[in-house]
C-alpha cells in the first residue's frame, strides 16, 4: 500500500495484520520506505505545539522494517537526510520569537534497531548510530516517559577526525584553532531531557514565527549562529554523564601542543574539566576551568591556578590574545624569550566571554622583540623626540633592525566591561625605558598611556635643556590595534617649551655677560696701574 501527501510519502510492502477476536489489532508488520519534507512537517507539528522547541528543514528518506504485538514496536531503520538544517526557537528581549539556525549538515545518515512499548511509553535502544562528515556517534540505552519526564541514559561512542572537521568549521574557528588526529572516546548521558526541552519555550514564544528557516547559506557549512539566549544550555542542569576527547597536535591561540586529552564530568549542571597538563611551546600548560550550567547566563569560571609556565613567545602569539594584555607586542616581526601566566580567577559568561570578568598575572622572563607596526609607529615617535630634544636629524626606524627589550618582570591584568586593563609594562627601546599603562578593549580599540623619563645624556650640560633633567615625556595613544593614534602633540607642546627656555637661556646669557662686564670695569678702577 501506498500513502501520499504534500509533505511525506510512504510505501509499505509485506504488510502483515492480524486482528483480535474483539476487533482489535493483534500484529503489525511489515517493510515501509518513505520520504518526507521535515521543513512542511516541522511547520505542522510546531503550530499544534504551545511551546515548540526545534525546527528542521531537509530531505529524509530510507526504509524501516517494524512489527508490533501486544503493545511493544520493534523497529530496524536506516535512513538518511539531505541538507539538514536544526534551529531552536530564541526570545530575545523586547523582540519577537525567530528561529535561529544551530547546525548545519549536508548529509545526515542514521540507523537504529529498538523498541518502544507504548503501554509504559518507553522507547529501548539497542543500537544506533549517527554519522556526519567528520563525526559519528553510536548509542545504547533508554528514554522512559518518551512524552513527559524523558528519561534518557544511554552510553556510547564518539567518533571524530579533526582533519575534516577544521576544514569543515575553518570559517567559525578561525586560523588560531588547528587540531589534528583522529579517534574515538566512549560518553555517557543520563537524567532529564523535559526541561531541555522546555527551556526553549516561554509564553512569549507560544507565538510561532511564520517567517520560514534561512536555508539559503552553503549546507556544507556546519558554522551556527550565536543563538540569542543561553536558555538551551540552562536546561543541560537536570542531565549527568562523561565525555572526552583527544588530538594529536594542536595549534590554539599561538600555543603549539603535541598529543593530548581533555575530559570532563557533567553533574548537576556543573560540567567540571579534568586538569589539562601538556607540553605547549617548549613549557607546560595547566588548565581545569569549570563550566556552570546552573547558572543564567552559563559561565565559564577559572580557578586560582599557574596556567602557563615558561612558554616560548612566538609572532603567532603576539598576534592572538597576547596582544590585548600587552599591546606593544602586537603584530610583531620577530620575538624572543619565554612568559608565565598566573590566572587569580575569573567569571566569563559561556557565550560571550570577552563581557565577564578575569584576572592574573603575566611574567616575562626576559624578552627581546622586533617591533610590529604598532610598536614601530611608537619608537619613531620617540626616536624624534630625542632628535627634537638634542637638535639632530631623526633615524628612521623602518631601516634599522630595532630591537626591544623587555627585562624580567610581572604585569598585572584585568579583563572587565569588556576591556584588557594593564599597568607598568617595561620595555627598554635603545636608551629609552618606556613603560605603558591603559586599556585594550576586545573590539581592539586602545586607551593607553606610553611614558619614558627623558635620559641625562640627552641633556649634557646644555643649559638650555637644564629644565628638562629628570622629567618625563607621556605621550597618549587612542586608535586601533591595526590603526594606532599616538597623540603627536607632545612633539609640538616639546618644541614651544625648548622655545622658552632657549629665550630663557638667552635672557641669563646677556644678563651674565652685562654683569661680567660691569664687575671687571669696576675691579679696574680699584686695582693699581
Amino acid at each position: 500500500s501506498t500513502l501520499t501527501a504534500s509533505s511525506l510519502s510512504c510505501r509499505i510492502d509485506n504488510l502483515d495484520v492480524a486482528l483480535t477476536k474483539a476487533g482489535g489489532l493483534a500484529r503489525l508488520a511489515g517493510d515501509a520506505a518513505y520520504r518526507a519534507d521535515l521543513d512542511k512537517l516541522s511547520r505542522w507539528k510546531n503550530q499544534a505545539l504551545e511551546r515548540p522547541s526545534y525546527h528542521l528543514v531537509g530531505a529524509l528518506s530510507g526504509r524501516a522494517t517494524v512489527t508490533e504485538e501486544a503493545n511493544l514496536m520493534t523497529a530496524d531503520i536506516d535512513a538518511s537526510v539531505e541538507k539538514l538544517v536544526v534551529a531552536a526557537l530564541q526570545t530575545p528581549t523586547g523582540q519577537p520569537p525567530k528561529w535561529e539556525v544551530m547546525w548545519r549538515e549536508l548529509k545526515l545518515q542514521l540507523t537504529g534497531q529498538g523498541s518502544y512499548d507504548s503501554a509504559q511509553d518507553d522507547l529501548k535502544l539497542d543500537a544506533s548510530s549517527l554519522s556526519a562528515e567528520g563525526l559519528n556517534v553510536s548509542a545504547k540505552g533508554s528514554l522512559e516517559k518518551l512524552s513527559t519526564a524523558q528519561r534518557v541514559d544511554l552510553t556510547g561512542q564518539l567518533g571524530y577526525d579533526w582533519d575534516v572537521l577544521v576544514q569543515r568549521f575553518g570559517a567559525a574557528l578561525g586560523k588560531d584553532i588547528q587540531l589534528t588526529g583522529k579517534d574515538q572516546r566512549p560518553f555517557a548521558l543520563k537524567g532529564s531531557l523535559a526541561s531541555l526541552t522546555a527551556s526553549t519555550g516561554t509564553t512569549a514564544s507560544r507565538q510561532v514565527p511564520t517567517r520560514p528557516v534561512s536555508v539559503t547559506n552553503d549546507p556544507n557549512s556546519g558554522t551556527p549562529n550565536a543563538p540569542s539566549t543561553d536558555s538551551t544550555i540552562a536546561g543541560l542542569s537536570d542531565l549527568s554523564g562523561q565525555a572526552g576527547l583527544g588530538w594529536q597536535s594542536a595549534i590554539v591561540y599561538g600555543l603549539t601542543a603535541g598529543p593530548g586529552d581533555v575530559s570532563a564530568k557533567l553533574d548537576k549542571g556543573i560540567c567540571q574539566f579534568a586538569p589539562l597538563d601538556t607540553t605547549i611551546n617548549e613549557g607546560r600548560l595547566h588548565f581545569t576551568p569549570q563550566i556552570r550550567l546552573d547558572q543564567s547566563p552559563a559561565l565559564i569560571v577559572l580557578p586560582r591556578e599557574k596556567v602557563i609556565d615558561q612558554v616560548r613567545l612566538s609572532p603567532e602569539l603576539c598576534s592572538s590574545w597576547l596582544k590585548f594584555v600587552m599591546p606593544l607586542l602586537a603584530d610583531a616581526a620577530e620575538v624572543e624569550g619565554k612568559f608565565s601566566l598566573d590566572v587569580a580567577g575569573g567569571s566569563l559568561p559561556l557565550m560571550t566571554p570577552s563581557t565577564g570578568e578575569m584576572n592574573g598575572a603575566v611574567a616575562i622572563h626576559q624578552a627581546q622583540v622586533r617591533p610590529g607596526p604598532f610598536s614601530m609607529q611608537l619608537v619613531g615617535l620617540v626616536d624624534q623626540i630625542r632628535a627634537v630634544i638634542r637638535q639632530r636629524a631623526a633615524g628612521d626606524p623602518q631601516r634599522e633592525r630595532v630591537w626591544m627589550e623587555m627585562p624580567e618582570q610581572s604585569v598585572d591584568f584585568k579583563l572587565t566591561q569588556g576591556r584588557m586593563h594593564h599597568r607598568m609594562i617595561t620595555f627598554q627601546i635603545k636608551d629609552v625605558t618606556l613603560r605603558t599603562s591603559g586599556s585594550v578593549g576586545m573590539d581592539e580599540t586602545l586607551n593607553l598611556m606610553a611614558e619614558f623619563g627623558i635620559p641625562d645624556d640627552w641633556i649634557g650640560n646644555t643649559k638650555l635643556l637644564a629644565g628638562l633633567k629628570g622629567k618625563s615625556i607621556r605621550i597618549p595613544i587612542g586608535g586601533t590595534l591595526s590603526r594606532p593614534h599616538p597623540d603627536s602633540r607632545v612633539l609640538g607642546e616639546l618644541t614651544k617649551q625648548l622655545g622658552g627656555s632657549a629665550l630663557e637661556g638667552l635672557l641669563e646669557k646677556n644678563l651674565d655677560n652685562k654683569l661680567d662686564g660691569l664687575f671687571k670695569k669696576n675691579l679696574n678702577k680699584l686695582l693699581p696701574e
